[in-house]
């Protein structure tokens, strides 16, 4: 598969595209992303359906590359959906939990 190699340095580039690491996780993860501008993000776990499954943060960033540890040990194995908010966009990443 010629040229394609994304990494943790991809987001590096003025890209606002986020990426989880590891994933698939057996227990925590980190949330890498660039948040372009300063302001309010929040991010949460949601299950296949939509419906939030815990919040991981909320809080003011100012603008640059973000590492967020999160805990997942108390969520069961399975797929869910890592939602970024920043202002009124958001990014929706999946997220795979093994044990």
């Amino acid at each position: 598969i010629s040229g394609c190699n994304v990494g943790l340095d991809d987001i590096d580039s003025g890209k606002s595209t986020a990426l989880l690491y590891p994933n698939p996780t057996p227990s925590n993860f980190t949330i890498k992303f660039n948040n372009l501008n300063e302001g309010i993000v929040s991010a949460e776990i949601l299950d296949l359906n939509g419906r939030t499954i815990k919040r991981i943060f909320s809080t003011h960033l100012n603008a640059g590359i973000h590492h967020i540890p999160c805990e997942s040990s108390d969520l069961a194995e399975g797929h869910y959906i890592v939602s970024i908010r920043k202002g009124d966009q958001a990014e929706n990443l999946s997220l795979i939990k093994i044990t």
